[in-house]
């Protein structure tokens, strides 16, 4: 007998929500750990199934969640297993399998239980609000259904991924980061669903600890009632309705903002983690022995101390008051908008980094920023967003293109294998995906 041919068709996400969605997606920390298929626990597997069997009438409908909607108006899409008890016990036993992933301590986030799909569900592609399911599992447990439903996942490179979950599958995936959903409406009768969602231990949750308390779902953006958004700061207001790092800085105007030094990842404190690279900067001063540093864009300024610890003379530059007051360097810190013209320094400097930056200056102000970057006398390395990226204040989004005309007209070369070198060294963070490496024309940097 032929397998039956599948008819799913996919449900268009409305574009206001796919925005919305990709700028949360682009202000939370990749912690390399992606997703993994692998198998529930037997025993575990065993007590839930058992449970189920015994609670059929606990179940009720599940709260509303903005990307679970259902092709037939009259039909709950989801139900959920109201027992805080099972959900505590179901957590726990998959809390160590998760601290030993991710090798941090973690705790219970809102959202985990076990829901019930109906037909004519589906769920649109997001990502979990950061505070809240920041690494997830979810596992099948069992269905009666006409076709496969797979999980829609799109990796850190944004590759879409579809994957079928058999009764007993579970699958891990850092869900604050990695978009997700079922954009196929099920067909067949239902789908019991596990999920269990951690965050890191002592993590500042704000709204998504409000959520929890009260019980809410944490999936998807922050539903904040208009009372609570206008008691609000006006900083955390602004936070709220972008969907951005409830770290970030945005209380200076044009300025792109940054993480502050007490990042989302406990015991982190070098602020951004998407823009901390050390295998990168070693191996920049190696490669084009360099002894100074000039940091275009450096927040609070922790990389540029760690090329002063790596031996080279430095200097930052930022326009935001606020990182020049929180400076890791704050004697070789200057504060400078762009806006207002170039910054060229009184002395010379080697190498000129620049990570997160040049997408957040408006593009009549390039020329000024560019007049800095050609203050280097070997290479330059810069990060850049590429077009239409979201993000807080992304105001110049190119392709790379774009920068490498740019740059070049300064007397620097693009250097391809440099950059896919360092690129292979940054690992999963900005740089592996949009760094760029370029080198003055009369240099010749140290390979190997």
């Amino acid at each position: 007998m032929s397998a039956p041919e599948l008819s799913r068709r996919r449900v268009e996400t409305p574009a206001w929500f796919a925005a919305r969605t990709r700028e949360q997606q682009a202000t939370t920390p990749y912690f390399g750990l992606g997703f993994d298929k692998t198998r529930m626990p037997p025993d575990l597997f065993d007590l839930v199934q058992g449970r189920i069997r015994g609670a059929v009438e606990r179940f009720e409908p599940a709260a509303s969640r903005e990307e679970v909607r259902s092709l037939r108006p009259s039909m709950v899409p989801a139900l959920r297993l109201r027992d805080p008890t099972f959900d505590e016990e179901v957590c726990g036993a998959l809390h160590t399998e998760h601290e030993a992933r991710t090798g941090m301590k973690l705790e219970r986030a809102a959202g985990s239980g076990l829901f019930v799909y109906q037909r004519g569900t589906y769920v649109l592609p997001h990502v979990n609000r950061m505070g809240a399911g920041i690494f997830s599992s979810v596992a099948c447990i069992a269905g009666e259904l006409d076709e496969p439903w797979p999980v829609y996942l799109e990796d850190v490179d944004g590759k879409a991924h579809e994957i079928e979950l058999a009764p007993g599958d579970l699958l891990f995936y850092e869900g604050a980061r990695l978009i997700h959903g079922h954009p196929w409406p099920l067909r067949g009768r239902f789908l019991i669903s596990l999920a269990v969602h951690f965050r890191p231990a002592g993590l500042g949750i704000g709204v998504a600890g409000e959520a929890e308390a009260k019980g809410e779902e944490g999936h998807g953006a922050a539903k904040d009632t208009p009372a609570a958004t206008e008691a609000a700061p006006p900083a955390q207001r602004k936070r709220q309705e972008r969907g951005v790092h409830p770290l970030t800085n945005v209380d200076e105007g044009h300025l792109g903002g940054y993480l502050r030094s007490s990042s989302a990842l406990p015991g982190f404190t070098h602020g951004d983690p998407q823009t901390w690279e050390p295998e990168v900067w070693k191996w920049a001063v190696e490669t084009f022995s360099a002894k100074s540093l000039l940091d275009v864009g450096c927040g609070e300024a922790h990389s540029t101390k760690f090329f002063r610890d790596l031996g080279c003379r430095v200097l930052g530059v930022d326009g935001s008051l606020q990182a020049k007051e929180a400076s890791a360097v704050p004697d070789r810190h200057i504060r400078h908008d762009f806006v207002d013209g170039p910054f060229i320094p009184d002395e010379g400097f080697d190498l000129v980094w620049s990570c997160e930056f040049v997408e957040h200056v408006e593009e009549r102000f390039v020329d000024h920023f560019l007049a800095t970057f050609g203050v280097a006398r070997k290479a330059l390395m810069m990060t850049f967003a590429g077009t239409g990226q979201p993000g807080w204040h992304h105001v110049n989004c190119q392709g790379a293109d774009y920068w490498i005309e740019k740059v070049e007209g300064l007397g620097l070369r693009f250097d391809r294998e440099l950059t896919s070198l360092a690129r292979t060294l940054a690992g999963a963070q900005h740089f592996a995906h949009r760094g760029l490496v370029f080198v003055r024309r009369s240099s010749t940097p140290r390979i190997g």
